[in-house]
């Protein structure tokens, strides 16, 4: 009897790891991709300092698309904390892109914004390296925007 629980435990073990790995896996490949994308917006984003020129205003287009493509994933795949700092990350990109687009962006809210906008794509960054790292991650481990 005690070999049977035993052997029952660690099967129960192994089939635990191989799930654990799987969602690892799963959690991976949506966030990388959406992330990517993010980076490339925030970057762009909170880097103008100058008037942006039209082939920045592309690229932060192209990267808005970029995370509006992948965020369905990310609503299947992801724990509630990544989705809210996900759908932060993306709606901030966004409204600071139109701001500056229509050029009537005011230097001091600017600045404010893009602060808040890479805070958010930080905590996104975090949380999705903690969810990688224990697959049952669920969240919330920290305040959000």
């Amino acid at each position: 009897m005690i070999t049977f629980r035993g052997a029952r435990y660690q099967a129960d073990r192994q089939r635990q790891a191989a799930h654990e790995q799987w969602l690892r896996q799963i959690r991976r490949d949506a966030y990388a991709p959406f992330l990517s994308h993010a980076r490339t917006g925030v970057s762009l984003m909170c880097g103008i300092d100058r008037p942006a020129s039209s082939a920045e205003f592309a690229e932060v287009e192209t990267a808005i698309g970029g995370m509006r493509t992948t965020m369905g994933t990310l609503l299947l795949e992801a724990p509630e904390e990544i989705r809210a700092l996900a759908d932060a990350v993306y709606v901030q990109t966004r409204f600071l892109h139109r701001e500056l687009v229509r050029g009537d962006f005011e230097e001091r809210r600017r600045i404010s914004t893009g602060r808040r906008l890479r805070k958010a794509y930080e905590g996104l960054l975090a949380a999705c390296r903690r969810s990688l790292q224990d697959a049952e991650y669920t969240g919330p481990e920290m305040e959000l925007p």
